[in-house]
């Protein structure tokens, strides 16, 4: 082994000759990728090339290391009309520790009848009646669960205004009665639906941090933040979109005075899903979930590969859950 890397010559001009000779005569240049907006993607990059951006690498390696927690939770979306308390169960049995439920859930009560709010995370996207009866179930539970409980809600004014063209609506909430309640979230991933590129989805997602931090006390919304960021098959630039955003809201924050503690909620987007071949999905599923892992989200949440197949939604929820428990 140690001959084999003494004979190993790590030199870039070396490396573009090998490779232009297995390209027979092509240019090395048309390997080089551009994956979206002027963004290229190379087929080889080595030391001298990092050393180059050593110091904007160093501040982004940085903001990673100012994350509450260095691993990642895993969330199942259970916001699926056909989900009943026995799926639900099913899933919580093998590791999830967030549920995203929302408009879908057409009955709360019976879904979550034996889920306990002070152990696992609840996101909400739905309406403002749901959010009623889903904060009533809360409080349902007794003082000291509901003081232990985590209720966010996946409303976002700004990109909902942005979307249909309108003013934002800045009607914010409270429930004091549950211990973390975060009535806004960043809806980024709106924009990852649209297949906007990476870089427009953090134009927004920005453009609506700085909104919200002049509209409302910055300080409490911020401190509060959930953002939902979209992913999808591009594994390299989600990774690169993660990493940027969590570097830029942290210059955000410094810039504001707030302490570094907002949350990125990575959502899988329906938008790469297919109809006609349910199974590729799983494989979609598992690079994108990779590549929201690497990025540094804090919360993934990837999708069932088909509600409709002919397998029981139960096997769905379970191949979802398993992709991340083997990441």
């Amino acid at each position: 082994m140690e001959k084999l890397f003494q004979d190993f010559t790590p030199n870039e001009n070396l490396w573009k000759l090998q490779v232009e000779k297995e390209l027979k005569g092509a240019n090395y240049d048309t390997l080089v990728w551009e994956i979206e907006d002027n963004i290229t993607q190379e087929p080889l990059y080595t030391q001298a090339q990092l050393a180059l951006n050593k110091a904007k690498i160093e501040s982004i390696q940085a903001s990673q290391k100012k994350r509450q927690q260095q691993s990642w939770r895993i969330a199942a979306d259970a916001n699926i009309t056909k989900l009943g308390n026995k799926e639900i169960m099913n899933v919580l049995h093998g590791g999830v520790e967030n549920l995203l439920l929302g408009h879908n859930n057409n009955e709360l009560e019976t879904v979550l009848k034996l889920v306990r709010p002070d152990y696992i995370q609840i996101a909400y996207d739905g309406s403002s009646e749901g959010l009623t009866k889903l904060s009533s179930w809360i409080e349902q539970q007794g003082e000291e669960i509901a003081k232990a409980s985590h209720l966010s809600v996946y409303s976002d004014p700004v990109s909902e205004a942005i979307l249909k063209n309108t003013t934002p609506n800045y009607l914010q909430t409270s429930n004091t009665a549950i211990g973390t309640f975060k009535p806004f979230s960043l809806r980024a991933d709106y924009f990852a639906e649209m297949a906007l590129p990476a870089t427009w989805q953090l134009a927004f997602a920005l453009y609506s941090v700085k909104q919200y931090a002049e509209n409302l006390n910055h300080k409490d919304f911020l401190a509060n933040l959930d953002v939902v960021l979209g992913y999808g098959t591009q594994f390299y630039i989600d990774i690169a979109k993660f990493r940027a955003l969590r570097h830029l809201l942290s210059q955000l924050y410094t810039a504001y005075g707030v302490e570094n503690n907002f949350e990125l909620h990575a959502k899988e987007s329906a938008v790469y899903y297919t109809q006609k071949d349910r199974f590729n999905n799983i494989l979609r599923s598992s690079t994108g979930s990779m590549s929201a892992v690497l990025g540094g989200a804090d919360v993934v949440i990837n999708r069932v590969h088909g509600i409709n197949a002919e397998e029981s939604l139960d096997f769905s929820l379970r191949i979802a859950k398993n992709i991340q428990i083997l990441l």
